[in-house]
């Protein structure tokens, strides 16, 4: 939904929900987090972390590196390649199709780390 509607995402990830039927949903996604064993306290951090990464994830495809470059002065390619060989070895993995494998890795270790803590929960 994000890459389709990037100007609604934009508005949909910095909207308070702060309205009822904001609040309803936020109860409700908490209370589902809250109803694997996990506690208040962890499906309030879980709910916020998760939150950190899909909404800093698609705001960076939608505003950031996909935009292409920010800058008005770019650095050429031949300094970016000598004086800055990480950066520039790391180019070929902001492009496509490797932007959807390092979102699908975020988000394997996101729910392996949530696995990890519903099992220790639950004494498994």
């Amino acid at each position: 939904m994000a890459l389709r509607h990037p100007s609604f995402f934009s508005y949909l990830a910095l909207h308070r929900m702060n309205t009822p039927t904001g609040l309803r949903w936020l109860d409700g996604i908490i209370g589902v987090i809250a109803g694997v064993g996990l506690g208040e306290e962890v499906a309030v951090r879980l709910f916020r972390d998760i939150g950190y990464f899909l909404i800093g994830a698609m705001l960076e495809e939608t505003a950031g590196y996909s935009k292409g470059g920010s800058t008005i002065a770019p650095v050429p390619d031949d300094v970016l390649k000598r004086e800055y060989p990480h950066v520039h070895a790391a180019g070929r993995w902001f492009a496509e199709p490797e932007r959807q494998k390092t979102w699908e890795l975020g988000l394997t270790l996101l729910l392996d780390g949530v696995e990890r803590l519903v099992a220790q929960q639950s004494g498994a």
